[in-house]
Formats: C-alpha cells, sequence, structure tokens
C-alpha cells in the first residue's frame, strides 16, 4: 500500500481530480474541461470551489444552452443563438482588449481611463476575471496578463465562450427576480439585454410592472427610466429592447422612434 502524500499541494490536487471524476461521472461536469481543455491547478480549497463553480456554469451552458428556465420557445438553441445576434449586436465583440471609455485599443493607448474589456463588453477588471479565463481557456497569469495588456487577442470562439459565461449570469438576474413570471422568448431576451448592459437596470419599478402585466408602465420604464435620462446615447438601444420586448404590439404600444429619440435629446438639452 502507498503512502498517503504529505504535501499540501499534492492533497489538494488529488482532491480536486476526485471532485472532477465524481462531478464527470454525474454528467455535472465538461467531459474535456481538465482533459483536453487544460485548467489550473487550484491553490486552496476556496480557489478549488471557485474552479468548480465556474465548470458546473459552463457544463450547465454546454447541455442546456445558457442554464435559463424553459419558457414558450422552439428551442434553447434558437433562443441561445438569437441572444448572441441581439445583444452582440448592441455590445459589438472584440477579439483584443479596449478602452470602454474611448474605444481604442489598449495596446495602442497611451493609458486607459476606463475599464478594460474584451469580447462582448466583458469587464477585465472585474476580480474574479483571471479565475473565469483560467477556468474557461486554462489561461495561467501570464497568459491573462498578455491579453490584458493587448499582447495576445482571444479567438472568435473564445469570445462566444466567454459571452455565454457572462450573459448567464444576466440570465440568473432575470430568473431570481421574475421567479414564477411568465415571459416569452422576446420578452426574456429585452430583459437579459438590458441586465448584460446593467444589472440596475432590471429595477424594482421594472420588476413590479412586468409582475403586474402593466405593460404601459413597463413600456416607460424601459424607454425613459433605464439610464436614458443621465444618457441619452442609450436610447436607442432602449427603443430596440423595447420593440423586442413588446413584438408585434410594438408599433400601438411604442411611439415613433424620431419622436422618441428627440424627446430624450431634447430633454437632455434642456436640463
Amino acid at each position: 500500500m502507498s503512502p498517503l502524500p504529505t504535501d499540501p499541494q499534492v492533497l489538494l490536487s488529488d482532491l480536486f481530480g476526485q471532485v472532477q471524476d465524481s462531478l464527470r461521472k454525474r454528467g455535472l461536469w465538461p467531459q474535456d474541461m481538465g482533459i483536453t481543455d487544460a485548467i489550473r491547478a487550484a491553490t486552496s480549497v476556496s480557489d478549488m470551489m471557485s474552479i468548480v463553480e465556474i465548470g458546473l456554469h459552463k457544463n450547465q451552458i454546454i447541455t442546456q444552452g445558457a442554464g435559463y428556465d424553459k419558457m414558450n420557445t422552439p428551442s434553447q438553441h434558437a433562443y441561445t443563438e438569437r441572444r448572441a445576434r441581439f445583444i452582440g449586436a448592441e455590445e459589438g465583440t472584440r477579439i483584443a482588449a479596449y478602452d470602454d471609455a474611448t474605444g481604442k485599443p489598449v495596446a495602442a493607448a497611451p493609458a486607459v481611463k476606463g475599464n478594460v474589456t474584451i469580447g462582448t463588453g466583458f469587464n477585465m477588471e472585474r476580480p474574479d476575471a483571471p479565475r473565469i479565463f483560467a477556468a474557461l481557456f486554462g489561461a495561467d497569469h501570464d497568459t491573462f496578463t498578455a491579453i490584458k495588456s493587448g499582447k495576445k487577442n482571444l479567438t472568435r470562439e473564445q469570445t462566444r465562450q466567454l459571452f455565454d459565461y457572462t450573459v448567464g449570469e444576466s440570465e440568473r438576474i432575470v430568473s431570481s427576480k421574475l421567479s414564477g413570471v411568465p415571459l416569452v422568448e422576446a420578452q426574456r431576451l429585452a430583459l437579459v439585454s438590458m441586465t448584460f448592459n446593467s444589472p440596475s437596470l432590471l429595477g424594482p419599478k421594472l420588476i413590479d410592472a412586468v409582475k403586474r402585466r402593466d405593460w404601459d408602465s413597463v413600456r416607460d420604464e424601459i424607454l425613459y427610466r433605464s439610464g436614458t435620462a443621465k444618457n441619452p446615447a442609450l436610447a436607442s438601444r432602449r427603443f430596440r429592447e423595447a420593440n423586442l420586448f413588446f413584438g408585434a404590439d410594438s408599433a400601438s404600444r411604442l411611439p415613433k422612434v424620431t419622436d422618441y429619440l428627440a424627446n430624450i435629446h431634447g430633454n437632455q438639452r434642456t436640463r
């Protein structure tokens, strides 16, 4: 019988391997994660649990499309593809890190004024960014630093992986705040898009209006009370999200887009 290892790191590595094997056998762990899709070694039990959390969510993305509740939609795959197209068009997708305040590539900017961002609006300044990159791409510290500094780019496939992970966070917020509320695909996608833009946009008044199915209040919350007063540049996006939310009823529920934009920008000039 071989003696048990005494090195804490070896013990942690063995434990991590056992956890992955157990989850994989139960269908809860990506089959390639830790095998062909490398992940970094955990440095502590807490770090291991963080990587496990990402692995569980990544498996949910792979097996369920996005980790969203069952909805009135033909298929989860169709929804996730529509979601990627809609939010990707609003946010833009870039393979190289850029300054979100100026839009300039980090590699070409003398100084970063905002947040270093990459992919579809992923903030590389968030504290867990290195952990997410390690779990999704097997990126070590040096690789993450090279990507953040603009010396190394992501692939298009990696930007989609990163988007699927981060949009899953928005999906969970919508699921949590509107638990049990029936939403058709377009309504949910509009709310997920707003939440992806900023979680604070799914505020208590909008939540209450959706729950009461008070569509006039929903319209007003989306168009006039979701960041447009302070940043009229968002007005076009809010209109597209409202148009998506109301679908076939948009013509009767929404103002003409030219009138709406003129009103938003006119109010901003007179403030």
